[in-house]
């Protein structure tokens, strides 16, 4: 059976990691029915390029295509709210969901296809652009404080990863749980509407997990997953002042609202420690208190302040 695959992209002032995504999509060895590029308000020309570029080949591979560009930059989490949106209203099967500076590879969407169903929530493994064997975030096994690195690290675990995903990097998600779960939630921004999204499919029975077979390639994120506490406990530090307030405020954010309530106060010590022993910061330690302060009182407003 052929089902109908919509990859969504969502892009801002990437046209070059843009470009590689989209010849990786148009390559894969499994049929795709259509392309919807959310566009975060770019400024480097990326629809000229794109459209001029690929343009032939859309019609000749019979493939849709839909360019939506927003007002202005609503984050990773503005532009899949957006573009599920968009796609829910056209025929199909399962939505494919990446940023632009990933690329899968050629039988990605082959191999998760083999293992959908219409309860799917699944992904590959997210590697590392240059070297292509170690993972580009670390992923930790649910339940445990087990960290993935490497491909060798996966070995022992077969070819399933059950309840364990990096979304929105080449996540697979069928029709049918869209339609129970909506879209993501754009407040977010960026980094917390992954995990928001994937809480609300795991409440509604999704089948979560990583397909190992399946490959997708990324950047090497810096400082995502620094090691602290001994090296047995992970941080997601980040040089942007944005990403690192986003990161706080969110994760508070969804501890509350899905972890026992211990678990928030836990998260604000391991940010107090990892800012004061592991890596001493107080820009970041003022900067997190703040976000802190936002995400207990739920307030989604002042990432805008750090926008540049």
């Amino acid at each position: 059976m052929s089902y109908k695959v919509s990859v969504l992209v969502v892009t801002f002032n990437r046209k070059k990691l843009l470009e590689r995504c989209v010849q990786s999509i148009i390559r894969q060895s499994y049929p795709i029915s259509s392309i919807t590029i959310v566009d975060n308000n770019s400024s480097d020309g990326s629809y000229e390029y794109i459209t001029t570029k690929f343009a032939m080949t859309f019609a000749i591979r019979n493939i849709n295509f839909e360019w939506k560009r927003l007002k202005e930059n609503c984050g990773g989490a503005g532009g899949f709210s957006c573009g599920v949106n968009l796609i829910r209203k056209t025929s199909y099967d399962f939505i494919w969901m990446m940023d632009d500076d990933g690329f899968p590879d050629k039988d990605c969407l082959l191999n998760l296809i083999s293992h959908a169903s219409t309860n799917s929530y699944i992904g590959p493994i997210v590697l590392s652009d240059k070297d292509k064997a170690t993972l580009s975030f670390p992923l930790r096994l649910r339940k445990s404080l087990r960290v993935i690195d490497t491909i060798e690290d996966l070995k022992s675990y077969g070819s399933i990863l059950h309840g364990v995903i990096l979304p929105f990097n080449g996540t697979l998600l069928s029709g049918q749980l869209i339609k129970k779960i909506g879209a993501p939630d754009e407040r977010f921004f960026i980094w917390g509407d992954e995990v928001d999204f994937t809480e609300r499919a795991r409440a509604n029975g999704a089948e979560i997990f990583t397909v190992t077979t399946a490959s997708f390639y990324h950047p090497k994120a810096n400082n995502i997953g620094s090691p602290m506490f001994f090296g047995l406990l992970r941080f997601n530090d980040s040089d942007s002042l944005l990403k690192l307030y986003c990161y706080c405020r969110n994760n508070l954010i969804n501890l509350k609202k899905y972890k026992n309530p211990i678990f928030p106060i836990l998260f604000v010590l391991k940010t107090f420690f990892y800012f004061s022993f592991t890596r001493p910061n107080l820009k970041k330690m003022v900067l997190c208190m703040r976000a802190f302060h936002h995400g207990i009182l739920n307030d989604f407003t002042h990432h805008k302040e750090y926008i540049k």
